[in-house]
């Protein structure tokens, strides 16, 4: 036990790694402006390029703001390390940002200014990442709350490149004047910042084609915005070869760089007002609680005898629908059924669940090695379906007979992946129904293609449709 404890251990730290080195680069950028600060020489301040660096250090604690709303409310069990992480990666680019403001206001050493681009370059790297493979698994499960916007961002960032273009043009750009020297450590910061603004964008705009709405919107915004950083870099680049016109640079670094501020705030509000997704479930009213016992025990009652069945589940990502398997669960328990939960962690649906059951197991992305122990019968487990199925084993039923109720199979497929999600319930069904246990799955259609939805219904006896009111019996085998 202790050798997959310190395993275990060892998993869980690894996924804190961006934000341990992130805290190293900053504890060794403050030591940098401490040990520096004696050779600080007051400037003339440039009003403007000062109002500039103070509103994109407003706009940076702004976007993160956004995110951490998102991070908590929207998808806090399922995506919170990729969140995290781009959370970290935002804090290192306001750092950066800091130190640009200080170098608006003073004469600063070479060493702190190099450091801030590589600063800006490494936050880059972290953020778009993250930001992109956060887009990419969300847009697996989204489905519209409010119609998607009818300006496509990809209309915005085209347009507004063709407009550089132009202009560009329109400078004589073989006529520009090469610096001399030219800024060769400024000119790879840039370089090495479009790269990878350019191949995140890259990355991001080849999901595009496969996705639907919400989801092509959500993703086309997110090429656009690394697109349009891409841009931004380019100019950056252009300005520490050549000596462009004053109206070139601001209208391709800070015109350019505003657009895309823009664009995030549009990316990020409709992402998390306008789509649902896999949200926890908000508890109902006193009023719709009694409504809702009554409709599930005329559910139940169609069902009759529930042993040797596999139930599954169907509710859209906003239906209500905690007294319906509360309902169920009690009566499974008077019927003779141990009662085994499998919930993601942080579920309130599971938690009010796992009051009736005699096992639950709280499964959660972040968590590697052996489950840890919550309270009586309660676990946290990470994704491995073979300590599932091993926690199942062990459950005491009297007469063999075991009720296991998959509270979110949608989260399951996030997490899992779709063939070891099938795979896992497949092995359940197996090894529990010819003892005459039930398996009970409940499953967002809308969150998923209409193949991995049919791979459920295929293996379910019954079908439930808990979009509707009453709840309505689909089919029964």
């Amino acid at each position: 036990m202790g050798p997959s404890r310190e395993r275990g251990r060892g998993a869980n730290l690894r996924t804190y790694l961006p934000e341990v080195f992130i805290a190293i680069w900053i504890a060794f950028g403050a030591t940098i402006l401490v040990l520096t600060s004696g050779r600080w020489a007051s400037k003339a301040i440039n009003a403007m390029d000062f109002l500039i660096s103070s509103l994109c250090l407003m706009g940076l604690f702004f976007i993160a703001s956004i995110l951490y709303i998102i991070k908590n409310q929207k998808l806090e069990a399922l995506f919170s390390e990729n969140w995290r992480h781009i959370l970290a990666g935002l804090i290192l680019l306001a750092f950066s940002g800091w130190i640009d403001l200080v170098e608006v206001t003073f004469h600063v050493p070479s060493i702190l200014h190099y450091f801030k681009h590589a600063s800006v370059a490494l936050s880059l790297a972290i953020t778009t990442w993250y930001l992109s493979e956060a887009l990419l698994d969300a847009s697996k499960v989204l489905m519209p709350v409010h119609k998607v916007p009818l300006l496509r961002p990809s209309w915005v960032a085209a347009a507004w490149a063709a407009l550089a273009l132009v202009l560009v043009l329109a400078s004589r750009p073989w006529a520009w004047e090469t610096l001399t020297p030219p800024r060769g450590v400024e000119m790879a910061f840039d370089a090495t910042c479009l790269l990878i603004t350019g191949m995140m964008a890259l990355k991001i705009a080849l999901s595009i084609r496969r996705s639907s709405e919400p989801s092509r919107w959500l993703l086309e915004g997110g090429a656009s915005i690394l697109a349009l950083s891409a841009l931004t870099s380019a100019f950056e680049l252009f300005n520490d070869a050549f000596r462009i016109p004053s109206v070139l640079k601001i209208l391709g670094v800070d015109g350019t760089g505003a657009l895309a501020f823009g664009l995030t705030i549009a990316v990020l509000s409709y992402y998390h007002w306008g789509t649902t997704s896999l949200r926890t479930p908000l508890p109902l009213q006193i009023s719709e609680v009694e409504e809702g016992i009554q409709l599930v025990e005329k559910v139940w009652q169609q069902l009759g005898d529930l042993s040797g069945r596999v139930i599954l589940i169907e509710r859209s990502t906003v239906t209500p629908y905690t007294e319906l398997l509360e309902g169920l669960a009690r009566s499974l328990r008077k019927s003779g059924f141990a009662l085994v939960i499998i919930t993601r962690r942080g579920s309130y649906v599971g938690f009010r669940l796992a009051k009736l059951a005699a096992v639950t197991l709280h499964v959660s992305s972040s968590r590697a090695g052996p489950p840890r122990q919550l309270g009586p019968g309660e676990f946290e487990i990470g994704v491995e379906p073979s300590i599932m199925l091993g926690l199942l084993g062990r459950v005491q039923a009297p007469e063999d007979k075991l009720a296991v109720l998959i509270e979110d199979t949608s989260g399951l497929l996030i997490l899992l992946g779709e063939e070891d999600t099938y795979r896992l319930v497949r092995a359940i069904i197996d090894r529990l129904i010819p003892k005459g246990s039930v398996i009970v799955m409940v499953l967002s259609p809308g969150a998923h293609e209409e193949r991995i939805v049919n791979l459920f219904r295929g293996l379910a006896t019954d079908i439930i449709d808990v979009t509707r009111t009453p709840p309505t019996i689909l089919r029964t085998i």
